[in-house]
């Protein structure tokens, strides 16, 4: 459980710094 949240998380910030990166 906690590597998925460790894993949500991850992407979430990924997602988020591909979608500043993009803009």
């Amino acid at each position: 459980m906690i590597i998925d949240d460790f894993m949500l998380f991850s992407i979430w910030i990924i997602k988020q710094a591909a979608y500043i990166l993009t803009c």
